[in-house]
This record gives C-alpha cells, structure tokens and sequence, in this order.
C-alpha cells in the first residue's frame, strides 16, 4: 500500500466525497512546469506486468495555443514526468483550499495526442521502468559485482547524464526492503551478453536474491519481494452493505505448476571448473491445492537460460522456492468490482469476507480505476492460505 498519507485523507475517503484530481508537469531537472486541469485519468497497477503503473490521462482543455503545449513536449524527454495527484473533501463541502494532496503516480509520458474538435488532450504514460525497456544493452556486462549494485548499475546507465560516461553507482534513491540479501553475488566470470533488453535481465537478477524492481508513487525504483509480509492491509465484504459491488470467481490451471526447475553453471570453488546443475523445488505439503502427488497432477515448468549466472545451490534454491511461490496454492481467484482506494498496490494482501461467514485472504494482482468520475475500482486476485472461517 502507497505510504501512509494525512490522517485526514484516510478519514475522508471512508465516507461519500468528492474527489479531486490535478496534474503537475515537471521538466527534467525536476521543477514543476505548472498544473493542468485534468477531466479524467484511467489508471492502471499490473503486479504481473514488469511495468507496474500506467495512465491514460485527459486533460479537459486545448493546450496547442497556450504556453502549457510546451510543458507538455517537454515531458516526453528521458527525465520529463508528470505527477497524478488525488485529494477528497466530504460531499457538499466547498471549500477546497486546505486539501490534503496525495501522489498516486509519477509517470514518464509515451504519447500525447490533442483534439481541436474536443477541445482536449490525451496523455499515455507509464512508470520510470520503461525507461530501462528501451535500451538493449550495447556490450557485454559483465557480473562482477553484488546483485544490488549490478541491478543498480543497469538503471544508473539510463539516468546519467547523455553526454558523461555511464557512472557506475546509482546516485538517486533506491529503495530496498529489509527482507532483501544485499550481499549475495553470482558465479564469477559471467556476463550479460551484447542486446539484451535490458528491463528483463533487471527482473532476474532481481529474483535470484527474492524481489522484484518496480517504481513507488513518487517514480523511485524499489526492490522489495513481490508480496509483503505482514497482516491484510484491507478487509472487504461482501453483501448488502458490503464494499464489493460485484464478485466473479476463476478457476484457472494457467501459469499453475508445483515443480520448478533451474539450471544453472556456477564455477567449482575448490578446481574452478564450471559445471552445469539442476535444481529441483516441489510443492509438497499436502494440503495445498496443487500438491505434487495430489489430485492437481504433476506440472513442471524448467528455466534452462535464464539463471546461468547462479553462483551455488543456496541461491538456485531461493529464486526456485520464490518461483513456485507464484505458480503453487492457488488455483483460482476473484474478480472484484469495490469501492475504490487509490492507496492500494499490487502484492498486497487483502481480507474478503463472504456472505456465509468464510473469510479468505487474497492477493492483488492487478487494479484498474477511473479516478474522478467512478467511485468503483476493478481488482484481480488470487487466493492465498486457507479459509479462516465459516462453514467447514
């Protein structure tokens, strides 16, 4: 969930009221250019996507004759962004000079498109991780370093000045959770070869310490495991005075698998020859749903490439045991019609309750939302655990 906010804005967002939205370019050196009105913004968080965040924004005015077209051009360079900010006020209140404004999401703009006969502009753009999706790797990179400071390294490249050589330290905020091994590094004399994309290699190296890179609300590259530990950061019920709308449920063998394979070739410490090795996880308690020797069948999914940079078998288990995590215990999930809370992210838990009194924990997966003209919001997830109540 986006860091706590006003007290205020939480309070005010748990009763009927209004909602306000407001837009703030900034140029590249990361001053406001000014503030747009905004008719509009569909505002998308895929936890499955490497691209977390994305909007498409409509602002309600024709900027082609006004000094804010530049301010918009401006925003379509590497460093430009622009800031989606929500605030509420209770229903009926005018007043809104003591607003309380939160950061939804700041966003690198792809395209702007304007109308004449609308009158309006039309903005598509995404977090800072597209950035990084855009340049193949023009040599080889050579794994030399911790995971941290090579992750680091692949994104320092982009956000360095054009003209200067690429540093080789980040030097803006990283944001790394404390559950993530900071220290662990991959078998030596590997590289990452000549054009590759760049995003992609990112996320492995990512999960080979049990993370994920993603951007915050305020456009901060983060590191952090996919799902926070922790209790339902939300509880949802469903019923006539419940906060779900509507509840459709999927049952799903896509992506499902209890046996994840990695092969990897790390150098021998002892003779320094390089061998290559398998490394096996299976779901095996026998009450998950899609228990090895279970009714669910024996599924496997094997990575042959894409972990050859494993130094040894403690880390080949630990990007195995967070692979299966994704692919066992849950064959099926709801899709959800709620009232909104923009604070909301994917990978976190939430608590839904149904009408006979079976409460269950669920993941989100993806959230999608028409901030400023629904008081409803769309949410995909999965279910986690075991039924923690109700009929048995």
């Amino acid at each position: 969930m986006i860091a706590p906010p006003h007290s205020r804005y939480l309070e005010q967002l748990r009763y009927t009221h209004k909602a306000h939205l407001r837009l703030t370019v900034m140029n590249p050196a990361g001053t406001s250019m000014g503030v747009l009105p905004v008719t509009a913004v569909q505002f998308e968080l895929d936890g499955l996507a490497q691209i977390r965040r994305s909007a498409t924004i409509t602002v309600g005015e024709d900027f082609t004759t006004t000094p804010s077209r530049d301010a918009l051009e401006a925003t379509t360079t590497r460093d430009g962004v622009v800031r989606i900010e929500h605030a509420v006020n209770p229903l009926g209140a005018e007043q809104t000079s003591s607003l309380v404004w939160v950061v939804l999401a700041t966003l690198r703009v792809q395209d702007i498109s304007r109308s004449a006969t609308t009158a309006s502009t039309e903005i598509v753009a995404f977090d800072r991780t597209m950035l990084l999706d855009e340049f193949q790797l023009p040599t080889p990179q050579p794994l030399n370093n911790t995971y941290l400071n090579l992750i680091k390294r692949l994104i320092a490249e982009l956000t360095a000045p054009a003209a200067a050589p690429p540093p080789a330290v980040l030097t803006e905020p990283f944001i790394v959770h404390p559950s993530i091994d900071t220290t662990l590094r991959p078998a030596p004399g590997k590289s990452l070869a000549q054009g590759a994309n760049r995003l992609e290699e990112m996320q492995r190296l990512a999960e080979a310490i049990g993370g994920v890179v993603s951007c915050d609300a305020l456009g901060r590259f983060t590191l952090a495991p996919y799902t926070l530990p922790g209790p339902p950061v939300l509880e949802l019920t469903l019923g006539e005075d419940g906060t779900i709308e509507n509840v459709g449920e999927e049952f799903s063998r896509t992506n499902q698998y209890n046996a994840v394979g990695i092969e990897f070739t790390p150098t021998d410490d002892t003779t320094g020859e390089i061998k290559s090795k398998q490394f096996y996880k299976y779901d095996n308690v026998p009450s998950s749903p899609t228990y090895y020797d279970g009714p669910f069948g024996r599924r496997n999914i094997f990575f042959q490439e894409e972990y050859a940079h494993v130094p040894n078998d403690a880390t080949a288990n630990k990007i195995a045991t967070e692979r299966l995590k994704q692919y066992t215990g849950s064959i099926r999930g709801l899709n959800l019609s709620v009232v909104y809370n923009p604070l909301l992210e994917p990978g976190d838990r939430i608590s839904v309750e149904f009408p006979d009194g079976v409460v269950e924990d669920h993941i989100i997966d993806q959230l999608s939302m028409n901030l400023g003209s629904s008081a409803r919001m769309s949410v995909v997830t999965r279910f986690e655990g075991v039924p923690l109540g109700g009929p048995t």
